[in-house]
Formats: structure tokens, sequence, C-alpha cells
């Protein structure tokens, strides 16, 4: 075998390796559309939640007129409508989570697919660093007989060298790209989960309102004497009870002092004491509050949610009051905290504690209610839990001291 013929296959050799190292680009139509797919979701929920917002606004203007038996059927039709789309909404962002964790997922597996190619390159690259490398320099330049074809040698193995180490360094990066990916993959999973636990509460909740309407026509015998009875007695009731929280928060404190008890510790902020899987219905003061001109202004914030959600202190604290009616009247449970800060949840169903107990931030106190007619749900259009919170006594607006 001639001189020549070595040089050949020398540089026949060390090109099949060069080009094995470069990068190579895989067929994307996979991830193409599944890129597509994810992009067509997200509009899809900007559109639900634009309507959303629009069947929000209408449930405010039917609320205005929520104080006869017609009104409040419009209202809780609307209600109807908006936590349906909240339900749709929900649903689509399953979908796209979902097409979120395929597109991670197939990114992986090219990536892996693709470390592994670079890896069984590299092990070829060295084989044939190795065999090259056994000669010296010197032994190098005395197998050909001229200048030209040891040099070609020399510059083939240095470029294998060099394409060897940037490899290197993109098996790396690729390592490191996995442990990014699967740390998404994993968040994603997690995301998934809730949304889909939110999904099952949205879907009772649902359920509980569409109930509502009929529940409604029931006690009421579909006659608005009937309602209009029932309205200005849950009126009362409510009014009472606002009068009653504020004279055994001094009370209670009042007590507690004279016991030694001083602090009750600090607040900070304070937890959501329902899941707010639907936000909030009704803020503090909000204006389109269907009852304002029978009970004062809204003291507090709603959060729909469905019936027997339990109900969670907001923050430690003490028990100063609870209040079971016993039937379709208000209950609620009043807790006082530090800084002179306390909490009211109200419409509930059923009561888990005690007056004269201390309780612990995020413990079960209760479970949600609020369909008409029902235990505890007092003056309301639907379930939903009333969440307040006051300062020295006096109502301010919970959104401040929720996270």
């Amino acid at each position: 075998m001639n001189h020549r013929t070595v040089v050949a296959r020398w540089v026949r050799g060390v090109f099949v390796v060069l080009c094995a190292l470069l990068p190579l680009w895989a067929d994307a139509d996979v991830l193409d559309d599944l890129r597509q797919q994810l992009l067509e979701r997200r509009q899809k929920l900007q559109e639900i939640e634009g309507r959303i917002e629009r069947y929000r606004q209408e449930v405010a203007e039917r609320q205005e007129v929520a104080d006869t038996l017609r009104g409040q059927v419009r209202v809780i039709e609307g209600q109807v409508s908006a936590l349906t789309l909240e339900l749709d909404k929900t649903a689509v962002e399953v979908e796209k989570t979902e097409t979120e964790e395929r597109v991670v997922g197939e990114e992986i597996r090219r990536a892996e697919g693709e470390m592994d190619k670079k890896r069984r390159q590299l092990r070829e690259a060295i084989r044939l660093l190795q065999v090259v490398e056994t000669d010296s320099v010197v032994e190098t330049f005395f197998k050909y007989p001229s200048l030209s074809g040891a040099l070609t040698e020399i510059r083939a193995v240095e470029r294998v060298q060099q394409r060897t180490q940037e490899t290197l360094g993109e098996v790396k990066q690729l390592r490191e790209a996995l442990g990014t990916k699967a740390a998404s993959l994993r968040d994603l999973e997690r995301e998934l989960k809730e949304l889909k636990d939110r999904q099952e509460k949205q879907r009772r909740t649902l359920e509980d309102q569409e109930a509502a309407k009929e529940r409604l026509y029931e006690i009421t015998k579909s006659q608005e004497a009937e309602f209009q009875e029932l309205l200005q007695e849950a009126a009362a009731e409510r009014r009472r009870a606002n009068a009653e929280i504020a004279r055994i928060e001094a009370e209670v404190r009042a007590e507690l002092a004279r016991q030694g008890i001083t602090s009750l510790g600090g607040v900070g902020i304070f937890d959501w004491p329902v899941d707010p899987i639907f936000g909030i219905s009704c803020g503090f003061h909000c204006p389109d509050y269907p009852y304002r001109h029978l009970i004062g202004p809204h003291a507090g914030i709603d959060l729909p949610t469905h019936m027997g959600t339990p109900v969670r202190a907001g923050a430690d604290g003490y028990v100063a009051r609870t209040y079971d009616s016993g039937g379709p009247g208000y209950s609620y449970i009043l807790i006082l905290h530090g800084d002179n800060f306390s909490t009211v949840y109200g419409h509930l169903s059923s009561i888990a504690i005690s007056e004269g107990k201390f309780v612990t931030r995020g413990q079960a106190i209760g479970a949600t209610g609020g369909a008409p007619g029902t235990r505890g749900a007092g003056l309301s259009t639907g379930p939903h839990l009333h969440f307040e919170v006051r300062k020295d006594g006096v109502p301010v607006n919970p959104a401040q001291y929720l996270p």
C-alpha cells in the first residue's frame, strides 16, 4: 500500500468522525404540531376569559334587582352561566398543561437520544485518537515521504481533538438541560393534579348553584310574597349578627385582658379560608351587593365554593363566638387574633370548634354552605363563604391581608 493511499484513508476516517460529531437536526414535525396545539389552547383561554368578564358584569347588573324573587333567580342563572364558563376555562387549562407535558416529554426524549448519539460518537473519536496518538510527532513525519502527508494527518487529528472537546461540552449542556426539563415536567405534573382537583371542586360548586334555583322556588312556593317575607327575616337576622359580632368582640377582649391574656400573637397576613377556585364574587363594599339597602355595605368578600368545603382559620386566634342557627338562618364564627384583628366566617353549614378555644392557622373550623334554604345559609344567592377581616372591631378589606 503506497503512502498516498494511507493518507487518503486517514483523511476519510477523520472526515467521517468529524461529520459524526457535528450537531444533527432532528425532524421537528411532532414538536411543531404540539406547539401549535399549545398556541390554540392559549388563544381559547383568552377567549373564555373575555366571556367570563362579560358574564361577571352581567351578574353584577342583575344583582341590582336581587330583592325580588325573579331578580334573585336571574342572579342565580347568571352565576350558573359564569361558573360554567369558569369550568370550561379549567378544562382548557387542563388540556394546555397536558400538551405542555407532551412537549417537554418529547424534548426530553430527543435530548436523551441526542446525548446517546454523541456519547457513541465520542467513543469512536477517542478510539481513533488512541490509534493515532501511539505514534510520536517524529514517527508521524517518518511515515510519509513528504512533509505535506505528515501535516495532513497532524491537522486532521487536531480537528478531531478540537471537535471532541466541543462535543464533550455539548454533552454536559445536554445533561444540564435534561435536569432542567425533568424538573419542569415534575412541576407540570403537580400543576395538572391541582387543576384536576380544582376542576372537581368547580363541578360540584356548579351542581350546587344549579340546585339553588329549584330550592329557592321550593321554599318560596314561587310566590313573591313568600320571598319578601323570607328576605326581610334574613336581613333582620343579619343585622342582629353584625351588631352581636361587634359587641362580643369588645366584651371578650376585655375579659381576656382581665385574665392577663394581652397578646394573641402576630398576624402578618391571613391565609385563604378556602381555596379561591372562582376568585372573589363580591368584594369589600362592592357597589353591586344586592342587599346593601337592607343590611348596609358588604363588610367582607364572598368566595364561591361547593357546599361542605372545609373552612380553615386564617391565622392563630381565640374563638370568641360560634353561632349555629340550627336551620336556614345565618351561621357564623368569630375568631380574635393579635394586633386587634378578628375574622368572621359566614354562611356555614356546620361548625367544628367551640367557643373559648384557641385555634391555629389553617385548622379546620367548619364547612361552607350558602345555598338558599340550607342550614346556616341566611341571606344568600348561592353556595359560598362570606369572609371578613376586622381591625379594632371595624371591617376592613380582606384582600389587603391575603397572599
